[in-house]
C-alpha cells in the first residue's frame, strides 16, 4: 500500500469548515502523516476565493432572510438526479484541483465543504484523478446537494443522521457517523478558577462567555446591560469578539471603566476561555456548537442564520444539549437558571458527553490513515 498523502480542501466561507479541517491537519501531522491544508477556491485565484467567501459572509450578516430563502430554494431543487448550478459552478475549478493533486502526488482528500467535493466528483467520474475522498459534514443536517457528490465516505457529526441522509439518495455504506473534529485543544481540561487567572479575570466571579463567531453574535451590548443590570460587578462578562471590529469597538467604548467587562481579540485560548466560562452565548454553528459540547459547557444558541443553523440549534436543543432564545430577555432567564441551578447545568453536561464524540478527529484520522 502506497503511502498516505492526504490532501485537506477547505473555503474560507465562514470558520467551522476551516476549523474541521485543521483539526484532521493537526492530528494527521502529529501522526507524522504527510498531508497539506489548501484553500480550494483559492487554487483558482486568491482574488477569486477573497471574492466569494466575502459575499457569502456579507450575505449571511447583512441579508440573512435572503440566505435563508436560498438555502431552502437549495432544498427544493436538490436532487440526486439533476445536477445543480452550484455543482457546475464548482467543476469550473476541477482543472485546477486536477493539477494541484497530480503536481503533489496526494493520494487521499478530506473535505470538509461542499465545493471542493463537487469538483473532485466531477474528477473522478472521468478519470483524471485517483484518489480516495473523504466528505466531513459539519453542520447536524444534510445540507443541500450533499447528494451531488460521491465520496468513498461521508463522516456524519452524528448516528441519528444517518437517516436523513439516506433519504437525501447517499447510500446507507457511505456513511459513517463519527462526529466533528475538533482541535485538541477542546480535550485539555483547565478548571474554573485556573483558568480565570491564567486569563487575568476574577476567579471568584461566574463568568458568561458571549462567543461572537466569525459572522456575528446579535446585541451583545444589550445583553451585557442586562447582565451588569442583574448582577453589578458579580459577574464577568467577555466577549470574544473575533475580527468583528465593529462590534468590539462599541461594546468597549460603552462599558469602558468597567472591569467586569472584557473585550477580546482574534485569540488562539478559545479553550482555555470555555474552560473559564459557567455559561456560553453563541450562535449555533456545527464547529462552535461541537467545541463546547467537548469542552463539556452549559450554553445558550442565540439567534441562528437561516438554513443549516437552525437546524444545529434544533438538534442540540431536542438532544438537551443547549438551550436556544432570541431575544436577550429570554437569554438572561436561562442565563439565571444556569448560574443558580446546578442540576440543571449537569443535566445539559451529561446530554453533550453522550452525544458528542470527543474524539472524532482521532477516530477519522485511525479511518483516513488505514490500509
Amino acid at each position: 500500500m502506497a503511502e498516505k498523502k492526504v490532501l485537506i480542501l477547505s473555503c474560507n466561507t465562514g470558520g467551522g469548515h476551516n476549523a474541521a479541517g485543521r483539526a484532521i491537519f493537526e492530528e494527521l501531522c502529529r501522526r507524522g502523516c504527510s498531508c497539506a491544508f489548501a484553500d480550494y477556491l483559492g487554487l483558482a485565484s486568491r482574488r477569486i476565493s477573497r471574492n466569494i467567501s466575502q459575499g457569502y459572509v456579507d450575505m449571511v450578516t447583512k441579508v440573512p432572510r435572503l440566505f435563508g430563502i436560498i438555502y431552502k430554494a437549495g432544498g427544493l431543487i436538490s436532487s440526486r438526479y439533476i445536477k445543480s448550478p452550484v455543482y457546475y459552478a464548482n467543476v469550473l475549478n476541477k482543472d485546477n484541483l486536477r493539477r494541484f493533486i497530480q503536481e503533489n502526488g496526494f493520494n487521499v482528500a478530506v473535505m470538509p465543504h461542499l465545493f471542493p467535493a463537487e469538483a473532485l466528483t466531477a474528477l473522478n467520474k472521468r478519470g483524471d484523478v485517483n484518489v480516495r475522498s473523504v466528505v466531513i459534514s459539519t453542520d447536524y443536517t444534510c445540507i443541500p446537494f450533499w447528494e451531488e457528490t460521491k465520496p468513498d465516505v461521508f463522516i456524519l457529526p452524528h448516528r441519528e443522521l444517518v437517516q436523513e441522509y439516506c433519504r437525501a439518495g447517499i447510500p446507507p455504506e457511505r456513511l459513517l457517523p463519527l462526529g466533528i473534529p475538533v482541535s485538541e485543544q477542546f480535550n485539555k481540561r483547565t478548571d474554573k478558577q485556573t483558568a480565570r487567572v491564567k486569563l487575568g479575570l476574577n476567579p471568584e466571579r461566574p463568568c458568561v462567555l458571549i462567543m461572537s463567531g466569525s459572522m456575528g453574535f446579535g446585541d451583545a451590548s444589550s445583553l451585557i446591560s442586562g447582565l451588569l443590570s442583574r448582577y453589578g460587578d458579580g459577574v464577568s462578562a467577555v466577549l470574544l469578539g473575533g475580527g468583528n471590529q465593529q462590534l468590539k469597538s462599541r461594546v468597549r467604548s460603552e462599558f469602558a471603566g468597567r472591569d467586569n467587562v472584557t473585550v477580546v481579540d482574534f485569540t488562539p485560548l478559545v479553550g482555555l476561555y470555555m474552560d473559564a466560562a459557567d455559561v456560553l452565548l453563541t450562535k449555533p454553528g456545527g464547529l462552535t456548537t461541537t467545541e463546547f459540547a467537548v469542552k463539556n459547557v452549559p450554553a445558550i444558541l442565540t439567534r441562528p442564520i437561516p438554513g443549516c443553523e437552525t437546524k444545529n440549534a434544533e438538534f442540540f436543543t431536542s438532544h438537551g444539549m443547549a438551550a436556544s432564545c432570541k431575544s436577550v430577555a429570554d437569554q438572561l432567564e436561562v442565563i439565571d437558571l444556569l448560574l443558580s441551578n446546578r442540576a440543571a447545568r449537569e443535566k445539559m453536561m451529561r446530554a453533550q458527553r453522550e452525544n458528542i464524540n470527543r474524539f472524532a478527529a482521532r477516530d477519522i484520522c485511525d479511518y483516513i490513515l488505514r490500509d
